[in-house]
């Protein structure tokens, strides 16, 4: 007979981005700009920087259209589609081009948590077809239940971070008793903090760290610990 593990009732949603992988050499990727002047023939345009954007804890949906709102262009629901399916194509193009790594100790961790029957899901503001992408690069994919996969909704242009994260939960609170989101994000983690989930906040940037430590998340980290599962089942 199996004996029930007192973490199977716990279902972690994970972020993708910097939280389980990073891009090797950790370089800033522009693809979303990049996108945006293909599908309009804007490479002409130096004012298309990634400094004046912030990317940081939000959706793809988000990010495009800001950066569309900027440029004052307006587009319709088939054209957006269009120019989400360009930024999945640079992604795959990028990803077998720039490989990506998954961060220290998320290996460990995740087969740490199917041995004990942790559920772990994704949380993310990638499309699909992008996140299954990068979690294929790095041989993770199959480390995560497919019922419990949220990410962004080309479909739904108005569409922000907080939408997932309510329908993650509401749709999941019945199932598991204990539901944690982990990412590491200032914006991310404001988002939790208004709506009072537990939040773990993982940053390996010591500034990052600390804005995130001011919405007092249930735990930060710089990078996952060995005792990460402990600390966990006394959320």
């Amino acid at each position: 007979m199996k004996v029930k593990s007192k973490f199977s009732t716990i279902l972690l949603l994970w972020d993708v981005d910097n939280t389980l992988l990073e891009r090797i050499n950790n370089v800033r990727s522009n693809t979303h700009l990049n996108a945006i002047k293909k599908h309009f023939n804007l490479n002409d345009l130096k004012f298309l920087n990634p400094k004046n954007y912030e990317f940081n804890g939000k959706t793809d949906i988000e990010i495009l259209s800001e950066i569309l709102t900027s440029l004052k262009i307006e587009v319709s629901a088939n054209e957006f589609v269009q120019i989400v399916r360009e930024l999945e194509e640079i992604t795959e193009r990028d990803t077998a081009n720039a490989s990506f790594k998954s961060l220290p100790g998320i290996n460990v961790t995740l087969k740490d948590c199917k041995k004990n029957n942790i559920t772990n899901g994704i949380l993310t503001g990638n499309t699909l077809k992008r996140c299954l992408i990068k979690l294929q690069n790095v041989d993770i994919l199959n480390k995560f239940d497919p019922r419990y996969i949220y990410t962004a909704d080309e479909k739904l242009m108005s569409e922000k971070r907080r939408d997932i994260i309510k329908k993650a939960y509401t749709e999941n609170l019945a199932k598991f008793k204990k539901i944690i989101f982990i990412g590491d994000s200032f914006y991310e983690c404001s988002i939790f903090n208004e709506l009072g989930y537990n939040y773990v906040a993982i940053c390996k940037n010591d500034l990052d760290l600390k804005e995130c430590f001011r919405l007092n998340p249930n735990l930060t980290f710089n990078e996952i610990p060995m005792n990460f599962l402990d600390v966990i089942g006394k959320i």
